[in-house]
């Protein structure tokens, strides 16, 4: 994203998210229903509308644009966005009426700021709940830890965020 490649991100980031919660489904229909029913993705979104990058905080129109595309949207909303803006990006074509053009993929620059928030948070999520099972998780909290100096760190357990128990991670098939 910082050389311009917004559209590039965007597809990436976009198949990272429904490829986790669109299960195989692909029509902008099928996409936002899947979606809606994740508690999981609503999650994801909703942690995502709060979490303004700072290239999009640091430039007010991109804010604006934030704000207005994202932060002030409904989940709902929100989903529909991005169903719409994968739709319109790669369903380019001379006879549809709203194009996008190539030579400008920073207008798209906040929704693939979005993105790689929701796509990061759903993925950190993911790996978290596959590396901290409740046994490692234990044995590490379990763990004292020193500074340099000797003096013993004390960490406070982080709570689980709201909804986490809903995303359920389908053991590996491994041959």
């Amino acid at each position: 994203m910082a050389k311009g490649h917004c559209i590039e991100a965007i597809y990436d980031f976009y198949f990272v998210i429904e490829f986790l919660f669109a299960g195989g489904k692909f029509t902008k229909h099928t996409v936002r229903e899947a979606m809606l029913a994740s508690p999981e993705a609503k999650r994801v979104i909703a942690e995502s509308q709060k979490s303004v990058m700072a290239d999009i905080r640091e430039n007010p129109a991109d804010l604006a644009r934030f704000n207005e595309r994202y932060q002030n949207s409904t989940v709902e909303e929100v989903i529909d966005t991005l169903t719409e803006l994968r739709g319109l990006l790669h369903h380019q074509s001379q006879t549809r009426k709203q194009n996008w053009h190539p030579a400008a993929p920073e207008q798209f620059k906040v929704d693939a700021y979005f993105l790689c928030a929701a796509a990061h948070s759903a993925v950190l999520n993911l790996s978290t709940s596959l590396v901290f099972t409740p046994a490692a998780e234990a044995e590490f909290n379990a763990t004292p830890l020193y500074t340099p100096e000797g003096k013993k760190i004390t960490i406070n357990p982080i709570p689980e965020p709201p909804g986490a128990d809903q995303f359920k991670v389908p053991p590996p098939h491994l041959p």
